[in-house]
């Protein structure tokens, strides 16, 4: 069989091949668009030796999964990995249960991979390293989209260098477990973490605070909670990070009506975004954000007013208001004209009439 000089492949309608056997040079396999279904449209992907990109979509109960999954250790120069596996109503398998699945048939080997540095398994699972794992994965600095992620002692040792960890929890999982499951007071050992994300279902009451069960890492400067249910009296925890420079609150990230910062916290802080929340009280002083470039709320319906004491901040370029919020608009053009009266003409107040975020 003649070898295709082909280094890069990108699928946008169907796999159109039998075999890889030809395509031993490809470097870069972007399958995302596609779905991968028939095991006669798909041999070993482990053929291909020097793939350093390589996407899929699968579907949960296919055998290609099953022939991805247990041949992914042999692509030893991977360097990325992105694979979607579709729910089960996109699959048309409505009767199976859609998290199962993914743990049986998801048994990626990347624990296996030192080389890899970015993997992005999108609601997907993955399983504990094994005895065959290496010893580190030094070059690892994303895992992103990971379902319902075990952070254990094992784990983190193999991924020292990891920049960027974000894990969605299902509501399932933290309304029967709570948080202390999960090892998250764990993280505070990722010395190089810059961003964490974490996403989890809203639910009314959970057995315990996922304030009382994480530790923050100290090198954090991106941080996306969504749904999480953060208690904002515990928000001084986060408030004390020293690098934090982006925090954004999503889908009811945080309960309680009351929030109160003191003197010392989100020192470098640059953007807050708060999405979705019951706060009734915001109480601040100007000194407590001193670095606020940006600021935005939305479906903040309780709340009746930014502070004023925003007004007497110097770097604040830009204020986001849910434009259903009549008081709250309100509240963001006297702080612009309180700038404006100290020569500020920077500022900007734009009115919201939808997310323009991800939820």
């Amino acid at each position: 069989m003649e070898t295709s000089p082909l280094h890069t492949i990108l699928l946008f309608k169907h796999w159109a091949f039998d075999s890889w056997g030809k395509f031993r040079l490809l470097k870069v396999l972007d399958g995302l668009s596609v779905t991968l279904r028939s095991s006669s449209s798909v041999t070993y992907v482990g053929e291909l030796i020097h793939l350093r990109y390589l996407s899929l979509t699968c579907e949960p109960i296919r055998k290609p999964l099953r022939l991805v999954s247990e041949s992914l250790y042999q692509l030893h120069n991977l360097q990325i990995l992105i694979v979607r596996i579709l729910s089960t109503a996109e699959s048309q398998f409505y009767s199976l249960d859609n998290e199962y699945l993914n743990q049986w048939y998801m048994k990626f080997e990347i624990w296996r991979m030192p080389q890899l540095r970015h993997v992005i398994l999108l609601d997907g699972f993955l399983p504990e390293p094994s005895a065959e794992s290496s010893p580190s994965m030094e070059d690892l600095h994303t895992l992103s989209r990971i379902k319902d992620l075990k952070c254990s002692k094992r784990l983190l040792e193999l991924i020292p260098n990891l920049k960027k960890l974000g894990i969605i929890y299902s509501y399932k999982r933290t309304y029967e477990t709570g948080w202390s499951e999960y090892g998250l007071d764990d993280l505070v050992h990722l010395h190089r973490l810059e961003k964490l994300s974490l996403y989890a279902e809203p639910y009314p009451k959970l057995k315990d605070d996922l304030s009382q069960n994480i530790a923050f890492p100290l090198t954090l400067n991106k941080l996306n909670l969504s749904g999480c249910r953060f208690p904002w009296e515990d928000m001084g925890m986060i408030g004390v990070l020293p690098n934090l420079q982006v925090l954004k609150l999503k889908r009811r990230a945080c309960y309680g009506t009351e929030w109160e910062t003191t003197e010392g916290e989100f020192c470098q802080l640059k953007v807050l975004l708060v999405d979705s929340t019951d706060l009734l009280q915001w109480i601040t002083e100007s000194s407590h954000f001193p670095r606020l470039e940006r600021l935005t709320l939305y479906e903040c319906n309780n709340l009746r007013e930014i502070p004023y004491c925003f007004g007497d901040h110097p770097m604040l370029e830009l204020i986001e208001v849910d434009i259903r919020n009549s008081t709250m608009v309100e509240s963001a053009e006297c702080i612009k004209e309180e700038q404006q009266s100290y020569g500020n003409e920077l500022l900007q107040v734009r009115s919201l009439k939808s997310r323009s975020w991800p939820s």
